[in-house]
């Protein structure tokens, strides 16, 4: 009688181990998810800024000259910049309405990549002559 008792107790243990060994695993990837989803949250804040500020540049090119002057300096721009140790490429693209000459679309989108593959973020405004 008393081996099979052992017998159970052994058996008990190794049930125990292994529910507790899940229980480290399941805790261990979750906490590895939450650092790669709040990696991605602030690049994508990042790069957000990025295009608000470019489209702000855009802006303030058109409200410090004349029209003319913007409409012949306004073009598309492609540049990198570096945030937070991540590489961002800056994509500025401008199309010109061709039913009216005096609505500029500018559409900025912002690039990188990371572990779990490439992101963008876009952001668009329209520029008119007033």
């Amino acid at each position: 009688m008393v081996n099979k008792q052992r017998g159970q107790t052994i058996i008990e243990l190794l049930i125990a181990i292994t529910v507790i060994t899940m229980v480290f695993i399941t805790l261990a990837l979750m906490s590895t998810k939450s650092v790669q989803m709040s990696d991605l949250a602030q690049n994508r804040q990042s790069a957000t800024y990025l295009a608000k500020k470019e489209i702000e540049l855009v802006r303030k090119m058109k409200n410090t000259q004349t029209w003319e002057q913007f409409t012949t300096s306004i073009g598309n721009n492609n540049y990198a910049s570096t945030e937070n140790k991540i590489d961002f490429t800056i994509d500025r693209a401008v199309n010109v309405d061709p039913s009216d000459n005096e609505k500029y679309e500018v559409v900025v989108t912002v690039m990188w990549d990371d572990v779990k593959g490439s992101h963008e973020v876009k952001e668009t405004t329209f520029i008119t002559k007033w």
